[in-house]
Parts: C-alpha cells; structure tokens; sequence
C-alpha cells in the first residue's frame, strides 16, 4: 500500500537529532509513536485496502518489537507523556494498538522465519520473559545462535501474572510461540541456571561466548512506608499481590476463594 521511497543522503543538524516527542521518550523501546500513529490515520475506508496498510504497520512495529500485540493490551505509558493530555485528552495509543494487534494476529501464525545465517556465537538467554525473548529475537535478527534456558515449563515470564480478562491467554501464547519459531531460537524448559549441573560456568564449557542473564523477579517486593517496612506483613493469611497473580495464573487459587475474608 505504501512505498518507502529512498531519495539520496539526507542529514540534520545534531542539535536536531536530539529532540525526540515525549511520547517516545517515555516508551521503554523507544518507540516512533507518532509516526504510526499518522499511519493508522491514513488507513483508507474500503476494509481489503484498509487491511493490506494495517498489515505494513504490523510489519514494521514487529520488526522492532515482536511483543507489541502483547502491549497493545496492557501498556500505555507514552499517554502519560502526550502533548495532547491538557488539549482534549491524550492520545490512547493502546487502543490504536491494540485494533492493529487484534488484525495481525493471525498475520503473526503465517509469518516467516527470519531466514538470517548464524554464522556468529552461540548466547545463552536465562530467562524467557519479555527481556529474555527480546533479547534473543535480536540477537537471533543479527546473525547469533540463542538457546533460551527457562526455568519454568513455559515461557512468557510475568506476563502470564497478567490476569486474563486483561491479556488473553490464546494472545499471548500466540505471540511467544511465533516469536521463537520466528526468531528460529532453541529453548530449554524446566532449566534452571543455578541448580545442579547446569551453572554458568557449565553453559560457558558448552560454547556458549555470552550469557545474558533476565530472570525476572522470582519474590514479591518488601511493602515500605518512606523508608521504613510496613509491620505485618509476616503474618500468616497475608499474601503480596505477585503471589496472588502467581497462584491464580497457575490454577491454585479458585474463584471465590477470597469471598468473606477481610482484603
């Protein structure tokens, strides 16, 4: 639908190169936001040609970040940062997001592998959250041989902690699963780097040249008042919320556990 057209060398004065909108500064990714955001704004009213332009959007947020499905349900930090947030509102650009996400899902399924030769190190990934699949999409975009050691027997990290209403699980399972097979990594369930055998001095006598290490947080942070830790929390009966994530996402707490009991 669109064509990029490339016209010869440019160049922009360094004082130039430094401003970035506050939306982009705010994204972890940095992400360019505003440009498709014009994007969407463009898409033509006739559904099929609609459809071809949402594609090349999901193309090109994929590129840079194969999770952004995932963030077009749960983020949404840049609208904290927008120009527009005292002018009518900040742009939702979850939302925006999201309707491309909810269309290139399946696009996702169909979408090649990244056909790139490895012909550079092997890296070891621990962990196979957000950073640890990030990690090793690009690493595997530019040429390296990424095994991803998880320790539990699915990958995906804290993303699974997101209850379900927010973040569906076929969506997110999608997701993850394309972008090993996309990515072309190999992975290593119930793995964990630090326990018996398998050390980090292990993983380096195998061939590994680099360990990147993204293990999330495994325990819950200490609830604090300023500076001082809120009393009580040893208590029996009281639980963290990233425990009750952890324990509703794994099927051990049932619905209508916590009807009657003080929260």
């Amino acid at each position: 639908m669109w064509k990029a057209v490339n016209s010869g060398w440019a160049a922009a004065e360094e004082a130039l190169k430094q401003y970035l909108p506050p939306c982009q500064m705010k994204c972890p990714i940095n992400e360019d936001i505003q440009r498709t955001n014009v994007l969407i704004s463009m898409l033509p009213l006739d559904p099929e040609e609609a459809l071809k332009g949402i594609v090349q959007i999901g193309d090109y947020l994929y590129t840079r970040n194969p999770l952004f499905p995932v963030c077009g349900y749960v983020c949404g930090l840049c609208e904290l940062e927008c120009n527009y947030q005292e002018k009518g509102g900040a742009i939702r650009r979850r939302l925006l997001k999201r309707f491309i996400s909810d269309h290139y899902i399946n696009q996702i399924r169909d979408k090649e592998e990244l056909n790139v030769e490895k012909t550079k190190e092997n890296v070891a990934v621990v962990g196979g959250g957000p950073a640890g699949l990030m990690c090793a999409y690009d690493l595997s975009r530019r040429g390296y041989r990424v095994t991803i050691f998880e320790a539990s027997d699915r990958l995906g990290g804290a993303l699974w902690l997101i209850p379900h209403y927010r973040l569906p699980e076929d969506v997110l399972t999608s997701v993850v699963a394309n972008l090993v097979r996309i990515a072309e990594a190999d992975v290593k369930l119930n793995a964990k780097v630090g326990e018996g055998k398998l050390t980090l001095e292990k993983l380096k006598k195998d061939g590994f040249k680099a360990i990147f290490i993204a293990k999330g947080t495994p325990l819950p942070r200490i609830l604090t008042y300023g500076r001082e830790k809120v009393e009580g929390q040893e208590l029996s009966g009281v639980m963290y919320g990233q425990t009750v994530l952890y324990e509703v996402s794994h099927g051990n707490i049932q619905h209508g556990y916590f009807r009657g009991k003080k929260i």
